[in-house]
């Protein structure tokens, strides 16, 4: 907006530099707005990629009923740091994450590697599950033992410091 002229006729009123100064604002809060809604949907989507299937969470960030499924046959592993209080009690908050994420990290690529979904870690409790997202009917079971023996293989390398 040029409001500065030599001649005094060809300078815009008050009106129209009011008018133009509240449309540059609401843009900039339109844009600013249009950024954190953007945001928000991609932290939904994190979010519900890691609560669910790949599948079913997709359906949800687009909005969409999800159909009930059913799986008779599914294998659930749990697996459990043994000594993990003591081992804690001994190591700063730190050392302790920093030992966890290094064990899930691990954990994560074998769930990769074995096509094993997994379902969530609370504290030091890891959870995963076989025949849930792709059809693994005749194998299911043999999956999640393959992926135990690996599991505690890699996590006997993992130094606790």
């Amino acid at each position: 907006l040029e409001c500065w002229s030599n001649l005094p006729s060809q300078r815009p009123s008050f009106d129209i530099i009011e008018w133009e100064l509240k449309s540059v604002n609401i843009s900039r809060w339109e844009s600013s707005a249009i950024k954190r809604l953007q945001e928000k949907g991609k932290r939904k989507s994190q979010v519900l990629h890691g609560m669910f299937p790949p599948h079913i969470a997709e359906a949800l960030v687009r909005g969409e009923e999800v159909p009930k499924e059913e799986h008779e046959l599914c294998t659930v592993l749990f697996i459990d740091i043994w000594g993990f209080t003591d081992i804690s009690s001994r190591l700063s908050a730190d050392k302790v994450a920093a030992l966890l994420n290094r064990l899930f990290q691990v954990l994560d690529e074998l769930c990769e590697s074995h096509k094993i979904w997994k379902m969530e870690t609370i504290g030091d409790a890891y959870i995963g599950v076989t025949n849930l997202t792709e059809d693994q009917t005749l194998d299911h079971a043999a999956r999640a033992a393959r992926f135990a023996l690996d599991a505690v293989t890699v996590a006997s390398l993992i130094p606790v410091s």
